[in-house]
């Protein structure tokens, strides 16, 4: 048949082997199985294959093959339809009527049980961890199903807007139930809405809620983060330092007049500055005798030079008494043993240039 109106029509991409339908028939699921196999069906315009609208032809008329022919294909089509244990049994059956027939008779429930468990289901449906769209898929899907087993009574009085009034209240009600408790203000919120919206609206509200609290919590950028932490880094070390003790004796910063050591003298194994001594020092050497005897040992003064053209060759004698030298303003002597000489002579002959002889020190 060419006619694609006619009930015999098979567009050529139908065969035996379609299968109309993605879930299969296992025997708890035919109610939402005959729901979607019947909208296939209609979709194919071979619903009245199964549900007996079309009588069977007499042998003699012309159309009896044409609808032998429709009628293997609505049979191949439920077959595949439906698990294999339960294909097994409807493969002999006569017709795609029979088929249909059949399948309503071992697995249709009444409505009542199932009516019982949608509402306990509902009852019991909670968000928990899924997200928003998830949770309405859920509970829009059992209330189709209850709205398939109570059909809403069709009036053309207008006495039963009360009763699809009184259907929309009870979804929006519903719906909020399950939310977990952060969504508790957009929850007041809607039901403080007089008259209360439609479901549709209140599904709008509740996932306009979720996406503002996804923006919120968006990590910031890590290199964003990285430049702010060297920023504050640079302002941190480029600020004051800390206010650190001054010497009064030597002007050196990080320690006071009563652990100088160029006023007390150097401990033991105390290594010496790349850089030769800014101020004179007095170093106390042991003669022949057993006496000590200090020396005061004084830089080059270029000033002086410069106003007097010779260097002082007298000699500097140090003060006994420290009191009176930090009064007139001259440098106390430093005490160091042998070892501390030694290292001072080893310092100054690796300053001196290679050309020079080292002086001795006489009595």
């Amino acid at each position: 048949m060419e006619d694609n109106s006619s009930l015999y029509f098979l567009h050529h991409a139908d065969h035996p082997s379609l299968q109309l339908v993605s879930h299969e028939l296992t025997g708890p699921n035919y109610n939402s199985w005959h729901h979607s196999m019947e909208m296939a069906l209609r979709a194919k315009n071979k619903l009245s294959f199964v549900d007996g609208s079309i009588p069977k032809p007499n042998p003699t008329d012309l159309l009896a093959s044409v609808r032998d022919h429709c009628n293997s294909m609505v049979h191949s089509w439920l077959l595949n339809a439906v698990s294999k244990d339960i294909a097994d049994i409807l493969l002999y059956q006569e017709s795609a009527y029979a088929v249909w027939t059949d399948l309503c008779d071992k697995f249709h429930q009444s409505n009542a049980p199932r009516i019982f468990q949608i509402n306990q289901q509902l009852h019991a449906l909670l968000q928990g961890s899924i997200d928003i769209n998830s949770y309405y898929t859920r509970v829009k899907v059992l209330w189709d199903e209850l709205r398939h087993y109570q059909p809403t009574p069709t009036c053309h009085c207008g006495g039963i807007r009360g009763w699809a009034l009184y259907q929309v209240q009870e979804y929006v009600l519903q719906f909020p139930m399950g939310l977990n408790e952060s969504f508790s203000a957009v929850r007041a919120q809607i039901l403080m809405l007089d008259p209360l919206p439609p479901i549709a609206k209140v599904f709008n509200l509740v996932i306009q809620e979720e996406r503002q609290r996804t923006i919120g919590s968006i990590p910031p950028n890590p290199t964003e983060s990285m430049a702010f932490l060297a920023a504050t880094n640079v302002v941190t070390s480029s600020g004051p330092k800390q206010n650190r003790p001054t010497c009064t004796h030597c002007g050196l910063q990080g320690h006071t007049v009563d652990k100088c050591y160029k006023l007390h003298g150097y401990p033991p194994g105390y290594k010496l500055p790349t850089r030769c001594p800014s101020h004179a020092s007095s170093l106390q050497l042991k003669s022949q005798g057993g006496n000590q005897r200090s020396i005061l040992i004084q830089p080059k003064v270029e000033n002086t030079m410069r106003t007097s053209g010779t260097p002082s060759t007298s000699p500097s004698t140090p003060l006994s008494n420290s009191n009176s030298t930090q009064q007139s303003g001259q440098m106390s002597p430093i005490q160091l043993n042998h070892e501390q000489i030694q290292q001072m002579i080893s310092y100054l002959s690796l300053q001196l240039p290679a050309s020079s002889t080292p002086t001795s020190v006489e009595n």
